[in-house]
């Protein structure tokens, strides 16, 4: 799946390179998407600036059902579990959605817009905002369980001496390890301690550019980063010595 600045969602077949379905309704352009990673059916979701999250029925490759809250562009999405869903967006909030049984949680994510977020576990996620603060969350408390402030360091002449904003996050499915990308030369991993209330360094791996996505293995042994030289919503700041792709 793939979704872009024309408000659709393409199906692509990778055997030969082809679209097999362009799934359409958004009114502007698709900046997220995810897809349930461990669960038996598959289910899609698309977030747009729209403000909408979109469900899609991934075998017949059609609209399910729009979820509203948001009062901005949605920037990020994630899902694990059933029928759990996390959203980001640029209103500050996260909302955890319980999308069967079309409810949602809302929790104020700060004083920054938030750019990404991904799932430990149906119940706990984790943040990265604007700001460049790193978040741990539970959906049983309105607070943040544990924060980091300039988690990827400050910016310099990048960014005129601000937080190196974190502009994508992965983590294994019912795990306490998260990845974390900015624009600040390194990819992060971090041990995120639900009972502890923590998020602590693990290691970090050079990486020139602007980590605009994050991919992991089924089998948690394999990363993939997608770098580029700005950043995937806009072009606020421009790092020339990341590859051009």
């Amino acid at each position: 799946l793939t979704g872009g600045g024309d408000a659709r969602v393409l199906v692509w077949d990778l055997r030969t390179n082809g679209v097999v379905k362009c799934l359409g309704g958004h009114r502007k352009r698709v900046t997220s998407l995810a897809l349930r990673r461990d669960a038996p059916a598959a289910e899609a979701y698309s977030g747009s600036s729209d403000r909408c999250v979109r469900v899609w029925n991934v075998a017949q490759r059609g609209f399910v059902e729009t979820l509203f809250g948001h009062q901005e562009g949605i920037t990020a999405l994630d899902a694990v579990g059933e029928q759990s869903l996390v959203s980001a967006a640029e209103d500050r909030t996260l909302r955890l959605w319980k999308v069967d049984e079309e409810t949602q949680l809302v929790f104020g994510g700060g004083s920054s817009p938030l750019d990404a977020v991904a799932m430990l576990s149906p119940t706990s996620f984790v943040a990265g905002a604007q700001d460049g603060t790193l978040s741990l969350w539970s959906s049983m408390r309105k607070r943040p369980l544990a924060t980091l402030p300039t988690a990827h360091g400050l910016g310099g002449a990048l960014t005129g001496g601000a937080p190196c904003w974190i502009t994508a996050l992965a983590a294994p499915p019912h795990s306490d390890v998260v990845l974390s990308g900015s624009c600040d030369g390194a990819l992060r991993f971090w041990h995120a301690d639900d009972a502890g209330r923590s998020l602590s360094p693990i290691h970090s791996v050079p990486l020139t550019g602007f980590v605009n996505g994050i991919a992991l293995a089924r089998s948690g042994k394999f990363v993939a980063a997608a770098v580029g030289q700005e950043h995937r919503l806009g072009r606020w700041f421009r790092l020339p010595e990341a590859p051009l792709l």
